[in-house]
């Protein structure tokens, strides 16, 4: 089975007028790459030691929100198409 990659986006509507936080997603990034999944964080957030914790976290990029469209297109140029998949998460 080819790897997978998962988009994690903040904030994440709770449905209950709580957001998620970003170091929450930080965490999720963690989980993730310890299944083998790697990890793409949109954020909103342009704190620098949130890129650094996401990195360390297995994060394989940091997108933020307002340069989304151009760097994750460029990143789907980086990756063959063959490695991405939609694992249904």
């Amino acid at each position: 089975m080819p790897p997978s990659v998962r988009v994690l986006c903040d904030p994440i509507d709770q449905g209950n007028g709580s957001f998620t936080p970003i170091e929450s997603i930080i965490n999720e990034a963690r989980v993730l790459r310890d299944r083998g999944v790697r990890v793409i964080i949109l954020s909103m957030h342009q704190t620098e030691a949130y890129f650094w914790q996401a990195l360390k976290a297995g994060a394989v990029g940091y997108l933020l929100k307002k340069a989304a469209i151009a760097e994750f297109e460029l990143f789907l140029e980086r990756y063959p198409q063959s490695t991405l998949r939609d694992d249904g998460g």
